[in-house]
């Protein structure tokens, strides 16, 4: 189940107490949106254990107490709603504000407010998109201009801005209140229904690049950087793989780092990172993912693996929660990087698409169908499946397995794979014999 993270207004009553509430007209007006609300208690701690353990699809922040640096009393939901714009920019995640909500916003982004006059009232005309409208107004704060960061899509008749979207990230928020407005007005509803339900349905996929561990094989290649920083024809094997995702059709792209993180900060990559790289493998790596596996749809992919956009293209279009990638003329590369290409190759079979084994040591050609290039499409409902068996194991099972491993193990408890072939080529980069291998092609066939 999916929640809208809704933030409460602050109210000290007679006794003393500061209280969490929130009028319950919001929670017909949710009803007419099809939305679930999950409250945010104005705590900081609390709120970072609600995001660590509840699926939140986008944030509501909503009217109320004043800012305190205009002379509100409620610090502590200043503090809580810029965390939650600071989050839902890292994550990707919807933001909408009402009124207080806006404000925030505005100020966020540098937006100074100043006290506007007249605009408490019942009905108020606004422009909304250079068309005319009436909704209401309660509030003594607005502002008159607004910073690059933020567009403005509805102003008032004496200039001040009633509503506002953020230029890149998706944030948006309005000045009136919808859930006042009884009988509940279509445009509101459709406003909150387009901006959170259809996000959910038509958000695009990503791509997260396996870059956690130091590549040992590579010797004093990686002595002093990630493996993904390696050179390959005049630039590192990262590049290759942006290049590729890029053109692919994914533009939000994340790293998991690790070992000598710092050198990948200039590609300026969403990164998660995994602290106990060095004692652990590639599942591990993926795990420390999870905010945007549970999330988004996701093409996974090693670090140190060159391939091409039409391979991205394929496995986006593959079936199934959880697809690989496969060359099924692995050994026309294998015969040249190794002497005896079974000294490297894994048992890989199919049928009618589906992955049946992986990973086996095999000393016969016919248990070979493929080789599994290290790039693979998870979806949130797979991811969830993933999760699942991960949990029932004990964690220094956990912290030894590589993804071939748990693919068969996947397999093995009825988790349907389907396997892609590729058309064109790829390389694995292993060792200093590959990389100069490589570099002694005339062209690698990928641009």
């Amino acid at each position: 189940m999916e929640f809208i993270g809704v933030t409460q207004n602050v109210v000290i009553n007679q006794h003393g107490e500061r209280l969490d509430t929130l009028s319950q007209n919001w929670n017909k007006f949710f009803i007419q949106c099809n939305l679930i609300p999950a409250l945010l208690p104005n705590n900081i701690d609390l709120i970072k254990n609600y995001l660590k353990n509840l699926k939140i699809s986008g944030f509501l922040l909503t009217g109320g107490n004043d800012l305190s640096k205009y002379g509100g009393t409620a610090p502590e939901r200043d503090d809580v709603e810029r965390y939650l714009i600071s989050y839902s920019i890292k994550n990707n995640i919807p933001l909408f504000g009402v009124c207080r909500g806006m404000q925030i916003i505005q100020d966020y982004f540098g937006v100074k407010l100043i006290i506007v006059q007249g605009h408490i009232a019942n009905k108020q005309r606004i422009a909304i998109n250079r068309k005319q409208s009436t909704v209401n107004s309660y509030h003594c704060l607005g502002s008159l201009n607004t910073t690059d960061d933020l567009t403005v899509w509805a102003r008032s008749e004496d200039n001040v801005i009633k509503a506002i979207e953020h230029t890149k990230y998706k944030i948006k928020a309005i000045m009136w209140h919808p859930e006042r407005m009884e009988p509940f007005r279509k445009d509101n509803v459709n406003l909150f229904k387009s901006f959170f339900l259809e996000s959910q349905k038509h958000e695009a996929p990503k791509a997260i690049i396996l870059a956690a561990g130091r590549g040992s094989r590579m010797k004093r290649l990686t002595a002093k950087k990630p493996k993904c920083l390696v050179m390959l024809k005049g630039k590192p094997l990262i590049e290759w793989q942006l290049n590729a995702l890029r053109k692919g059709g994914i533009q939000d792209i994340a790293l998991v780092s690790g070992y000598q993180a710092k050198k990948l900060q200039p590609f300026n990559l969403k990164t998660f990172n995994n602290p106990r790289w060095k004692k652990t493998n590639m599942v591990s790596s993926l795990m420390c993912a999870d905010k945007w596996l549970s999330r988004y749809t996701c093409i996974i992919s090693y670090s140190d693996i060159v391939y091409s956009e039409q391979a991205v293209k394929s496995l986006l279009k593959s079936k199934g929660n959880v697809s690989i990638s496969y060359d099924k003329n692995w050994f026309n590369l294998w015969k040249k990087r190794f002497n005896n290409p079974l000294d490297d190759a894994e048992t890989f079979k199919i049928k009618n698409g589906v992955l049946l084994e992986i990973g086996n040591k095999t000393d016969k050609f016919e248990n070979i169908e493929g080789q599994y290039m290290g790039l693979l499409k998870i979806t949130p409902s797979g991811w969830k499946k993933i999760k699942k068996y991960l949990a029932s194991l004990d964690p220094n099972t956990n912290d030894k397995l590589d993804m071939t491993s748990l693919l068969q193990r996947l397999i093995k408890t009825g988790l349907q794979i389907f396997a892609t072939p590729i058309n064109g080529n790829w390389y694995e980069v292993d060792s200093e014999q590959d990389l100069k291998l490589y570099n002694s092609f005339e062209n690698l066939g990928i641009t």
